[in-house]
């Protein structure tokens, strides 16, 4: 496969990137764009979310930016040892790790 075609094997493809403001998701966002797909970038914290979208589009590529709660992870708000975890923030934790990708996935299936 030659070097300008394996840079673009997602050329005519979407991707949808949740927990695109930061961290990992933006990664995967800009890596995205990067093999040629157009990239929809969806996170809560709606600044950031927009500057991913900005980098995209100022290295050439097309990006949509939503604004929405989505199954990203999240880590504790306080980081203790596990002992020190309470139950309220343990099922939050949980609620948003585990219970919101079952959710996407049940529902992306569905479709």
């Amino acid at each position: 496969m030659s070097p300008a075609r394996r840079d673009k094997d997602f050329d005519g493809k979407v991707a949808f990137v949740t927990g695109a403001a930061s961290g990992i998701g933006r990664a995967a966002a800009l890596a995205f764009a990067r093999k040629g797909a157009h990239v929809a970038v969806a996170d809560v914290a709606n600044d950031e979310n927009l500057m991913t979208a900005r980098l995209i589009e100022e290295a050439g590529g097309r990006s949509l930016a939503v604004r929405c709660d989505n199954n990203a992870g999240v880590e504790p708000k306080k980081l203790v040892p596990t002992a020190e975890v309470d139950e309220q923030e343990w099922d939050r934790i949980i609620g948003i790790d585990l219970r919101g990708v079952f959710l996407y996935r049940k529902y992306e299936i569905l479709q």
